[in-house]
This record gives structure tokens, sequence and C-alpha cells, in this order.
């Protein structure tokens, strides 16, 4: 759920934030909100059977919900309603079925690189260049 608001009201130099719901249930739903581009626009994440259940719940229920744990968090006075919203159905993506990618143990943030790097066939003499190719993002 991607939340743009007038002003930031959180606090600018932290990267993320979390909130941990009071049931099991519960705990995947807006369990991390990032602070991704140091302008006043939220990402928050949700996980687990509560990314199930919000997937057939309305875009207005669910911002609604990020409003409701974001006053949570900072209180009510503090918190505006987004001017804008994108909710994002990951699930429901044939491409994506709801998963997202991970650093797995082992593993470094170099992995990302080397599978973002464009794959191309090799040149042949006298012809064009080949078209470099993304394969895997």
């Amino acid at each position: 759920v991607v939340l743009c608001f007038e002003r930031i009201f959180w606090d600018p130099t932290a990267n993320l934030f979390g909130h941990v719901g009071s049931t099991t249930a519960s705990r995947g739903e807006l369990f991390l909100f990032w602070n991704l581009y140091k302008a006043p626009v939220l990402l928050a994440l949700v996980a687990g059977e509560a990314a199930c259940v919000m997937e057939n719940v309305s875009d207005d229920v669910i911002v609604g919900r990020c409003i409701a744990v974001l006053k949570g968090i900072f209180g009510n006075q503090v918190v505006p309603q987004p001017r804008e919203s994108v909710v994002t159905r990951w699930r429901a993506d044939p491409w994506a079925r709801g998963s997202y990618s991970f650093v797995a143990v082992g593993s470094s943030g170099s992995d990302y690189d080397l599978l973002a790097a464009p794959v191309a066939p090799p040149a042949t003499p006298g012809a064009p260049p080949p078209q470099p190719r993304v394969f895997f993002a």
C-alpha cells in the first residue's frame, strides 16, 4: 500500500518503522512502513493471512486501516488523510502470485545486482549487436 501525504509526520531519518498486531492472525497486517523516498510517501507491507484477507477488501477500507494503524503509532492529531494512495494486489498478479524476493542465508545484496544484469546472446561478427534483455528482476 503506497500512501502519499502532504507532509512528513514521522521521523524523516528513519528508513522504516513497524507495527505488531494484537492477534496472531493480524501480525502480517500493515506490519512494516517504509520511508523510501525521503518525501511524504510511505509504503506499507502486508503479509501472511492478512494479505489473503486484504485481497478481497476495497482500497478505501485498506487505506482506512493504514490510517488507523498510523494513528495508533503517532496519535490521532498527527496523522492526516493521504492525498493519494495505491493498493497493489500481488496475490492476484499472475507474475508475482503474492511473492517477493529476499536475501537468503548465505547470499548477499550483490546477488540482486547479478540477477538484474542484462543478459544477451554472444555477438555475431558483422551483425548488429544483440539486444540485452533482463530475465530476472
